[in-house]
């Protein structure tokens, strides 16, 4: 984290920080470089310089965040790792990048519902680099991207399963809630579920099962009905 020398983090990342915490708690469209400005404790004129605008301070969150999901993507393994060993480490990786920028993750995930012309070429860029990284273990597991069915279901499947989890997650930190409550009489008891080392083994070790088997028996089920395209 970027500091100035008294300790203070500089304007350029409290900018970037205070935008990422508006933009995943209220959305993008809702948020002006106003609010942002209050919210980071500058004037409107540091957001101009250090990011040319909304769209700037977005592109730059965007940015470090594919970065960071294209890395774990990518130390998973290669070819010449076995395919569910690879998932393993996928699912694992993915995972940590979650629980590391959460927030970042979500604003990246939740982007692409976003029409904005100045990211168009970097959502292309992001797309083929992401084809091009996954396409090797799709058809370790018998998927062909080239099928426009396949590529309907398996594109983005994985990381959607673990977003969606993560968004249920930081709802429920946001607002207080408890994912289980016992009501007993006019007293309520409320249970946390605890997001710690061991949710997340558990949570990794049932998701590679799900998701490797479960994505060879389709593809294999498919392919049998409908044969190679």
């Amino acid at each position: 984290m970027a500091t100035k020398n008294n300790g203070q983090i500089d304007p350029k990342r409290r900018i970037f920080e205070a935008a990422a915490a508006l933009f995943v708690n209220k959305g993008y469209s809702a948020i002006g470089v106003r609010e942002i400005a209050k919210e980071a404790g500058v004037n409107i004129a540091m957001i101009n310089y250090y990011f040319g605008g909304k769209s700037g301070i977005l592109k730059d969150i965007l940015e470090d965040a594919f970065g960071k999901y294209y890395h774990a993507q990518a130390s998973a393994g290669d070819n010449s790792t076995p395919p569910e060993e690879r998932v393993r480490n996928l699912v694992a990786n993915v995972v940590q990048f979650f629980r590391e920028n959460t927030t970042e993750a979500l604003i990246f995930f939740n982007s692409a519902v976003l029409d904005i012309p100045e990211l168009k070429g970097l959502k292309e860029k992001w797309s083929k680099m992401y084809s091009d990284l996954m396409l090797e273990l799709f058809l370790q597991m018998g998927v062909e991207l080239k099928d426009p069915v396949h590529a309907s279901i398996y594109n983005g499947f994985l990381g959607g399963m673990i977003k969606n989890h993560f968004q249920y997650r930081y709802e429920l930190e946001k607002n207080k809630k408890t994912a289980e409550a016992c009501v007993e009489g006019d007293k309520k008891e409320l249970k946390h579920i605890e997001f710690d080392d061991l949710f997340y083994q558990r949570y990794v070790d049932l998701l590679v099962h799900q998701y490797f088997h479960g994505v060879i028996y389709a593809t294999q089920k498919d392919k049998m009905k409908y044969g190679p395209k």
